[in-house]
């Protein structure tokens, strides 16, 4: 879901639900006033036939008066809707003072101690009415009826209001929403424009004009970012440059010599074997680890070839490496460094091999360094061999600040 979707989804909902809980609190106080001025208005046609009919000694014969008649509908015109009106006694209508065609059922009214609205109802045509009643005498009370049909029309229109009013606000939120979704975006797929740009190395776009303040952060984070990496590129540049002319011939070969002959740590024949280049060895000096064709036999050959260049004798130390690797098997290793001294013009050679069946016992080690630095490495391994001989190599390494190459050899141990 993108950031458009998300601002609309919670938008839209929070508008609707806000126009609706004001709308059905509206709908609902608009509905009980009108019902409530309904009922006032048919208490007030009943009590005032009642004043009129408590005074006579004969209520019926009384109103029933033509004049007296036209007297009570005179009182009652400013109840517009007042559509029934007359006079109960003991559950039977005795006097109509409003002729009407319908009435609500009033044997089953009862005559109240004060007035009253009753809730609104259906009379016998169907029509929904508000009646009210109003006592004359102990057994007798004026009923008023008052048309409830009006009312729910008002009704229905509101509704129908506060439906529009709901839809418009649908639309509107959505709209607003939609705009400010959009504006997001925009300045949001700047910043990704310029984050594109920092990403393949290229001119940024011209700084953009942003509305929000945490794009303007965010764009002000991406152009630092920007101009911290193109800082740093520069300097990157400018190093390699520097490199490119403090390099010569001599370094880019003991470079190319350090990479090639990098730290091994090798397992053959029940043996391990860990070997590094000291210091700065010279470009001649070469390792190579053999492990003969059936498994079981292991060789480590180490040497220093001569050569009227550092380049030319690192091919030859390259070269030497390849063809004790490819050559030496099981039991012919004097033959290879027989053949390997004119062939490769090599100043010092020193070797070690081994089968499964004369596993080395004891940890020694195999060195192409001074007399000095030589005895020195053995004495340290013979009375440090409890070590294993990656830890035997770190020790060594830190002790003898030689060039060279030294191996440390150890029986190889189970893994727990």
């Amino acid at each position: 879901m993108n950031i458009r979707l998300t601002i609309l989804s919670l938008s839209i909902p929070l508008f609707l639900l806000l126009v609706g809980l004001n709308g059905a609190l509206l709908f609902d106080q608009e509905t009980t006033e009108m019902k409530q001025a309904l009922g006032d208005q048919a208490v007030a046609a009943a009590v005032t036939v009642s004043a009129f009919a408590a005074t006579a000694p004969d209520p019926v014969r009384y109103l029933t008066q033509p004049a007296r008649r036209a007297s009570v509908q005179k009182a009652t015109m400013e109840v517009t809707e007042l559509k029934a009106l007359y006079l109960v006694r003991s559950r039977t209508i005795v006097a109509h003072l409003i002729p009407a065609s319908a009435t609500i059922d009033a044997a089953r009214l009862h005559a109240p101690a004060a007035p009253v609205a009753l809730p609104i109802e259906t009379n016998s045509a169907g029509r929904r009415v508000v009646a009210a009643l109003a006592p004359v005498s102990p057994d007798m009370f004026i009923v008023s009826e008052v048309d409830a049909e009006p009312l729910y029309a008002r009704i229905a229109a509101l509704k129908r209001l506060l439906l529009l009013l709901l839809i418009s606000a649908g639309v509107i939120g959505g709209g607003l929403a939609l705009l400010v979704a959009r504006r997001v975006t925009r300045e949001l797929a700047l910043n990704r424009a310029m984050i594109a740009a920092i990403a393949r190395d290229a001119a940024p776009p011209p700084a953009p004009v942003l509305m929000i303040r945490e794009t303007r952060d965010l764009a002000a984070a991406v152009g630092l970012m920007g101009a911290s990496l193109a800082a740093g590129l520069e300097r990157d540049r400018r190093a390699m440059i520097e490199l490119d002319l403090l390099r010569d011939e001599t370094a880019s070969v003991a470079a190319y010599h350090q990479a090639a002959f990098a730290p091994v740590s090798w397992h053959s024949a029940g043996v391990t074997v860990e070997v590094r280049m000291l210091g700065d060895a010279p470009a001649g000096c070469f390792f190579a680890l053999c492990k003969g064709h059936d498994g079981k036999h292991g060789a480590l050959v180490m040497g220093e070839c001569t050569a009227s260049t550092p380049a030319t004798a690192l091919a030859q130390a390259l070269a030497a490496r390849r063809f004790f690797e490819g050559h030496t098997g099981a039991g012919n290793t004097v033959k290879c460094v027989a053949i390997a001294r004119d062939a490769f013009e090599l100043a010092r050679i020193v070797w070690v091999d081994w089968t499964d069946s004369e596993t080395v016992t004891a940890t020694r080690t195999l060195a192409l360094l001074d007399d000095k630095s030589t005895q020195r490495a053995a004495a340290y391994v013979h009375q440090m061999g409890m070590l294993d001989p990656d830890a035997l190599m770190g020790d060594l390494t830190a002790l003898l600040p030689v060039c060279g190459v030294l191996a440390v050899l150890g029986r190889q141990r189970p893994v727990n």
